[in-house]
């Protein structure tokens, strides 16, 4: 990954990494295969997230993968705004990280500006305070989204025929996944609705552009083949309960089960997130939108003078 603006300013050989929203361990596993595979910097990596499933899932996958001699003390729940308060007392001394990662579009889970505000600086608080502490993170494209005046309405399936999903036993596990996306309108500072998306139809185009901050509700759908013996079952505390389809191949019937996810995003622009970085002292703020990475990427460092 694009990581050499952190690693130019930090000389020593080990980089403190945090990611704060680890989810399953995707970002921490990634690093770990990079030690293993003697890159330049070597990296010593925590994760930390919201959810409790999540991370006993992201601890089980590094155990499993055996590029980490011990998980135990690798994760913790933990909130973005509370991370000084998780890292003050760790190892009988406060943690000070190089660089703290959020990726995979984490930050717009994040509806106003205090929220936003609050969750940077508890993130700023476990950096180094030299002038070598970064912040990385990443985010849907909000800004092309947003300026086409053609917000996504419903993604197209997506058939999995692939790795067992999180909890299941090992095995093949057959999914449809589709979104869809219910667009409104934003209040910034309280981060509630305003009021409902319309139809973005050409001829509506003009009047929903006039609004400066939106959101959506996003509803995930997968369908699952069920196995013989019965559904398998969710590890999601908000699933609904399996809706039974059958469906009739040409000699036998299947049974697919459904469950339902949902959340919420701010259709964060880069300019209202990059006046937040440099309200809580962030500077050298560099975005990353040339297609390069899968989602646009901002980097930002803490320095010398900054005092939590």
């Amino acid at each position: 990954e694009k990581n050499g603006d952190a690693e130019k300013k930090t000389p020593h050989n080990d980089i403190r990494v945090l990611d704060c929203a680890c989810g399953i361990g995707t970002q921490v596993l990634a690093l770990l295969t990079a030690n293993q595979e003697q890159t330049r910097a070597s990296y010593v990596v925590h994760g930390a997230d919201l959810s409790q499933g999540a991370i006993a899932e992201a601890a089980r996958r590094v155990s499993a993968s055996a590029k980490s001699e011990s998980s135990e003390k690798m994760f913790d729940v933990c909130a973005f705004k509370d991370l000084g308060t998780l890292f003050a007392g760790k190892e009988g001394k406060k943690v000070c990280f190089d660089v703290v990662i959020a990726f995979d579009n984490a930050l717009p889970h994040l509806l106003s500006n205090k929220d936003m505000r609050d969750s940077l600086l508890g993130m700023i608080s476990v950096l180094r305070r030299d002038g070598r502490g970064h912040v990385m993170f990443s985010m849907r494209d909000y800004d092309a989204i947003l300026d086409t005046r053609e917000r996504e309405q419903s993604k197209q399936p997506i058939t999995f025929e692939g790795p067992r999903r999180m909890g299941t036993e090992e095995g093949k596990d057959a999914r449809i996944v589709f979104q869809q996306w219910s667009w409104f309108q934003l209040d910034p500072n309280s981060g509630e609705a305003l009021g409902a998306h319309p139809k973005t139809t050409a001829a509506q185009a003009d009047d929903v552009s006039t609004a400066r901050h939106w959101a959506y509700c996003l509803d995930m759908f997968v369908l699952r083949k069920e196995h013989r013996g019965g559904t398998p079952g969710s590890s999601q505390a908000n699933d609904v309960s399996p809706a039974r389809v059958p469906s009739k191949t040409s000699s036998q019937s299947q049974r697919w089960s459904t469950t339902h996810q949902r959340t919420m995003y701010r259709a964060w622009r880069r300019a209202d997130l990059t006046a937040l970085l440099k309200e809580v002292g962030l500077v050298d703020i560099c975005w990353y939108v040339d297609g390069e990475f899968y989602q646009p990427v901002v980097i930002a460092r803490l320095p010398s003078t900054h005092h939590a």
